[in-house]
């Protein structure tokens, strides 16, 4: 799969789940990509953090955190991991002290907004935080099964998300992600190599298949796509600013 996409023109890859650090073979992912010269992102729930995932981890171009509240009482309760805040908390900790750039990925709900207040001023203290993204609730998947329970109208998110924006004060960047600024500006690979299509902003029960990264170039993907080059470059700024290779 990795192959084909370097073939089709591709050069980055984020690696997410679930939990790619639940992966045995993250650090064998992470350095066949980077042989392939492929600028790499790791997305991680932090739930794993033996020495050989801190190890591949510093190995990635970036490393892309999940915090879904200011304390551990919010964060937990939205990650429904016990836990789950200190370990994250522990892994930026690290990688700030080993220099290395990392991001931070917020989910503003309905269920998560009220733990939000205080998460910006918190972070702020991170030097190396290169972007906090405060994301709206997306209603599909296990979303749309949840969504009595999480889903803010548009005009919701962006005010809560403004109030949470203005707390941040460090040296990233801060943005703000409706749901209709996902539309076009990635691939959504599955693990067999389906690619998934984008979706209106309301609610949807899955994501449409359009292909398969080993059958179908990723140019014509990208075509079916309709990717946004804008929107696309906005997205991976960060991870092309920090590489070096």
């Amino acid at each position: 799969m990795l192959r084909a996409l370097v073939h089709g023109g591709v050069s980055q890859i984020v690696f997410a789940g679930g939990d790619p650090s639940l992966r045995r073979d993250l650090g064998e992912l992470i350095d066949f990509s980077i042989e392939l010269g492929l600028c790499v992102e790791v997305q991680t729930n932090s739930q794993f953090q033996a020495r050989p995932v801190l190890d591949a981890l510093l190995r990635a171009d970036l490393v892309g955190l999940s915090m879904d509240g200011a304390i551990a009482e919010g964060h937990d309760a939205m990650r429904g991991k016990a836990g789950n805040y200190s370990r994250v908390m522990r892994l930026a900790n690290f990688l700030e002290s080993r220099s290395r750039p990392f991001v931070v990925r917020t989910v503003v709900s309905r269920k998560s907004a009220p733990g939000l207040h205080g998460l910006g001023l918190a972070l702020s203290g991170f030097q190396y935080l290169r972007r906090w993204s405060l994301v709206q609730f997306g209603v599909i998947e296990d979303g749309y099964r949840n969504r009595e329970v999480h889903e803010l109208s548009d005009d919701e998110f962006s005010v809560e998300a403004a109030v949470y924006a203005a707390e941040y004060s460090g040296p990233g960047s801060v943005n703000i992600y409706p749901n209709v600024n996902k539309v076009g500006v990635y691939f959504l690979i599955g693990s067999n190599g389906d690619v998934f299509g984008d979706v209106a902003a309301g609610p949807v029960r899955q994501h449409p298949i359009i292909g398969n990264v080993t059958a179908d170039h990723a140019r014509d993907l990208a075509l079916r796509l309709k990717i946004r080059p804008d929107m696309h470059k906005m997205r991976y700024a960060t991870l092309m600013s920090d590489v070096s290779h």
